[in-house]
């Protein structure tokens, strides 16, 4: 039977914020069965906590913002997706910024911290959503349909230089190493900055960088997917084929998912 799952030891991490043009700095610390995901900005007096729901999130500049009050917290969509496509259930994060770190644009660098960290299992099962029946979401021409399977696995068709199809059967046995790698890419919605090797962004969708992998957008929109599937606060068991979605409509799925299952 499985259990939930925190990491085992306290690990700082520390990188340059993309909007914000500074540094932050993050510590991820092991929490208690029940506890979920915890982010704080510790840069406040007094600090404040930002619970990863679904109904505190917005998008931005194609990125993720979670709010409490007045105050926010921005870009954790890389974050989330590492936590969650480890499958860690319990964890606080302490962040002494308004805006989490870019790194290389990927999830790498938070999932290598949380390897460092280690991950034990505790004695509590994990909260997990089952559907029992199809959903389809259609948003503005796009299209995610979830479907019932014993585990997370996600289809995604994405349409750049014609039609591209990858189908990850098993979210999470792959996603350390065929997910979080991929990096984002540019669109015109970008502001004006330096990519990894000092290549500025394009006007037109643009991938300025050596691919890691030969359909790297594509596996970017599932890694950033799975963020925003965090915003559930449980481990999803679907199969979801996703028709060049995005944050916004996989958000809508989210909602959708809670209020009928």
């Amino acid at each position: 039977m499985k259990k939930q799952r925190t990491i085992k030891k306290k690990i700082r991490l520390s990188g340059n914020t993309l909007w914000a043009k500074g540094v932050t700095t993050l510590w991820l610390s092991p929490a208690e069965p029940g506890t979920g995901v915890v982010l704080r900005r510790v840069d406040m007096n007094p600090a404040l906590d930002f619970k990863p729901k679904v109904r505190n999130a917005s998008v931005e500049s194609n990125r993720v913002i979670i709010r409490n009050g007045q105050f926010k917290l921005s870009f954790v969509e890389h974050l989330l997706a590492a936590i969650y496509g480890l499958g860690v259930d319990n964890i606080t994060v302490d962040i002494d910024g308004e805006e989490l770190p870019f790194f290389d644009g990927s999830s790498s660098e938070y999932v290598k911290a949380i390897k460092r960290a280690g991950i034990v299992e505790q004695d509590a099962p994990p909260e997990k959503l089952s559907i029992k029946k199809s959903f389809i979401l259609i948003s503005k021409g796009r299209v995610f349909y979830l479907s019932p399977a014993p585990r997370l696995g996600i289809s995604y068709v994405f349409f750049h230089k014609g039609l591209n199809l990858r189908r990850f059967l098993d979210v999470g046995a792959i996603f350390a190493r065929s997910i979080a790698p991929a990096r984002t890419f540019a669109s015109g919605t970008f502001p004006e900055f330096e990519y990894p090797f000092g290549v500025r962004k394009s006007k037109k969708l643009s991938f300025p960088y050596p691919a890691r992998f030969s359909d790297e957008m594509l596996r970017h929109k599932v890694l950033d997917m799975v963020g925003d599937l965090a915003l559930l606060g449980k481990q999803l068991a679907a199969h979801i084929w996703a028709f060049g979605t995005g944050h916004l409509q996989t958000h809508e799925a989210v909602k959708l998912l809670l209020k009928e299952t």
